[in-house]
């Protein structure tokens, strides 16, 4: 019998925690793209197909700054999840420094592209704009001006909002402005504005947003001060958007100044996830940015939704590349069509010339499903022979012990080793070919039922021509009955047997787990025929029958020669010769010390051997 136990093909490494059905491991970060050009910031989509394309501002060479009118939006795509990229190509440039480049997907393959136009030579805000793709990013509309006080929008992502189309979040110093779309091209309509251009309250800046459930949306808030515990702004709104609250302060990243949050929200494991990057050398002069890390946060959403200060951190990692210069930061994501999420964010560092130098470095935050969705749970039967349990992903591991000490078999097909019934329980594995790490197990356990005792009222019995003897099974819920000869019929716990000739019968008896066992019952015929009305010995009386024990044999001279007790079996247990005699034959005969059942009384005579049959029943 197979058994089919499906462990999702998935990638991942060492870091891991979570203790529901899925564990989440984060991968160690690898360079992105790493060069002498500076390239920085950016947004990712993923299309239907399966590629991510990454969009970003790029300046080349040694010259490239983190400001400078050679800026330009340009793309490269993955059909690997990451693995590998493609070479840039420029979406879009001009004379002046096209930055801070956001947007998202609309539908299945709208991308919508929003950037800055900036005058890098007098440091000027030139304008906002936007352009479009309807074929995967190979061409694009043309550039339209989006009229707002923000100088850039935010989001790293389009966000669907139920019943208000997708939502847009644009900024500037102490001013963030939500509005939303039907498709993602016009953005007219402001929504909500957290406005403290005139009070200062809040030093808000670039923000990044993610609706949740059930009308649910949680933002993240850059934060100016730039002072130890400045770390970012929380807004929430529970009426998907209609109204908001104000900033409040979270605990992310134990402080530090942060640039431009990253916020996303996973339905199926209900998690809300959020990035930050610190760049904690402009907290104070006492500290600088050597060890800046970056700090991953999950938690569910009823969890810090009204508890701001309630984020749990998950994990921090060094920055790759150490050194006193910011670490850039600006994370963004992608969702992979496994479902799991590629993070790639910009690191820094001085160039010769002493211009800023920025790469893209890379990581994944993955869902490892631990248990097979409808096969965790098996049973079989202890006859089956070709138990075959199979597993798919890489480099498959079977285990017996949840320390995972004891391996038992390696491969995707595994056919256990039952050697009687009982509990099994298998820990399932599978190690990643990238990145080399084994993943968390599967628990599959295997309950082995033991199989039914079958047994028959008789092992053995003697019946005599023209009679029937009924058969009857036990210790199952449902029974067949082979062959069909003589029977009655086939199908059931009782049958009746009347073969002309001796018969082995079998049945086969299936009990409530589905496991199956057999008995047999040898049905004897003797050539002996049974006395009935007819006979010539219809005079014979035995009475009392039924009877407890005592009997008495009756019957008229008529050339008897011997009377004998037989069991059911056939087995003579009382015999008695009859000398001839003129007078009737009347004996008494006491079975009271045998077993109640039917036996039956042969009489010989010179023209045959005929029988009548007798019921003992010690209460009758």
């Amino acid at each position: 019998m197979r058994y089919l136990v499906i462990v999702f093909i998935i990638v991942f490494a060492n870091l891991l925690f979570g203790q529901n059905s899925s564990h989440v491991v984060i991968t160690e970060i690898t360079p992105s793209l790493v060069s002498s050009d500076h390239t920085s910031e950016g947004f990712m989509v993923t299309l239907t197909s399966g590629r991510i394309i990454h969009f970003f501002r790029f300046d080349a060479g040694i010259d490239g700054n983190h400001t400078g009118n050679t800026g330009k939006v340009v793309k490269r795509y993955t059909d690997d999840g990451g693995l590998t990229w493609s070479p840039n190509s420029v979406v879009f440039e001009d004379y002046l420094d096209n930055r801070n480049v956001n947007g998202g997907l609309v539908g299945n393959d709208r991308i919508v592209l929003i950037f800055r136009r900036f005058q890098a030579n007098s440091s000027t805000h030139i304008d906002l704009n936007l352009i479009f793709s309807d074929d995967g990013g190979e061409t694009w509309s043309p550039r339209e001006i989006i009229n707002s006080i923000g100088v850039c929008s935010d989001t790293h992502t389009l966000i669907n909002v139920p019943g208000k189309g997708y939502l847009n979040v644009f900024s500037n110093n102490f001013y963030i402005e939500i509005r939303f779309s039907s498709d993602g091209v016009t953005w007219n309509d402001i929504s909500y504005t957290w406005d403290y251009r005139a009070t200062e309250q809040y030093r808000i800046n670039e923000s990044s947003f993610a609706y949740t459930k059930e009308g649910k949306i949680i933002g993240l808030m850059r934060n100016e001060t730039y002072a130890i515990g400045g770390n970012y702004f929380q807004v929430v709104s529970g009426d998907t958007g209609s109204t908001w609250s104000n900033p409040i302060s979270t605990n992310i990243a134990d402080g530090y100044f942060c640039p431009s949050p990253c916020i996303f929200y996973d339905e199926k494991h209900d998690d809300l996830w959020a990035i930050a990057t610190d760049r904690r050398g402009g907290n104070s002069s006492n500290i600088n940015n050597l060890h800046s890390e970056l700090w991953i946060y999950s938690n569910k959403v009823e969890d810090i939704f009204s508890t701001p200060q309630n984020w749990s951190l998950k994990e921090k990692m060094n920055r790759p590349n150490p050194n006193l210069l910011r670490l850039y930061g600006y994370a963004t994501y992608a969702k992979k069509l496994d479902g799991n999420y590629l993070i790639v964010f910009t690191e820094s560092n001085k160039k010769s010339n002493n211009n800023e130098n920025a790469d893209f470095y890379q990581f994944e935050i993955k869902y490892i499903e631990t248990i097979a969705p409808i096969t965790n749970n098996l049973t079989a039967c202890y006859s089956d022979s070709d138990i075959e349990l199979t597993a798919f992903g890489y480099d498959i591991k079977w285990y017996v012990d949840s320390t995972l000490s004891t391996l038992v078999f390696c491969g995707a097909v595994f056919n256990p080793e039952i050697l009687t019934y009982g509990i099994y329980k298998y820990y399932v594995t599978q190690t990643d070919s990238v990145y080399g790490f084994e993943s968390p197990p599967a628990i599959v356990t295997l309950t082995v039922n033991p199989l039914p005792i079958i047994a028959i009222n008789y092992d053995y019995v003697t019946i005599y021509n023209n009679e029937s003897v009924q058969l009857e099974a036990f210790n199952a819920i449902n029974y067949k009955w082979e062959p069909s000869i003589g029977l009655d019929t086939t199908i059931g716990q009782i049958v009746n047997a009347k073969p002309t000739e001796s018969q082995i019968y079998t049945v086969i008896g299936t009990d409530i787990n589905g496991c199956t066992n057999l008995a047999f019952v040898t049905v004897n015929v003797d050539s002996l025929v049974a006395i009935n009305d007819n006979s010539e010995f219809y005079e014979l009386l035995v009475y009392p029958n039924p009877t407890s024990g005592r009997f008495i044999i009756e019957l008229p001279y008529n050339n008897v020669n011997q009377i004998a007790i037989l069991d059911i079996k056939g087995k003579t247990i009382l015999k008695q010769d009859v000398v001839s005699i003129e007078s009737n034959f009347n004996e008494s005969f006491d079975l009271s010390n045998y077993s109640e059942g039917f036996y039956f009384i042969q009489i010989t005579t010179d023209k045959g051997t005929y029988l009548r049959k007798l019921l003992l029943s010690h209460n009758f």
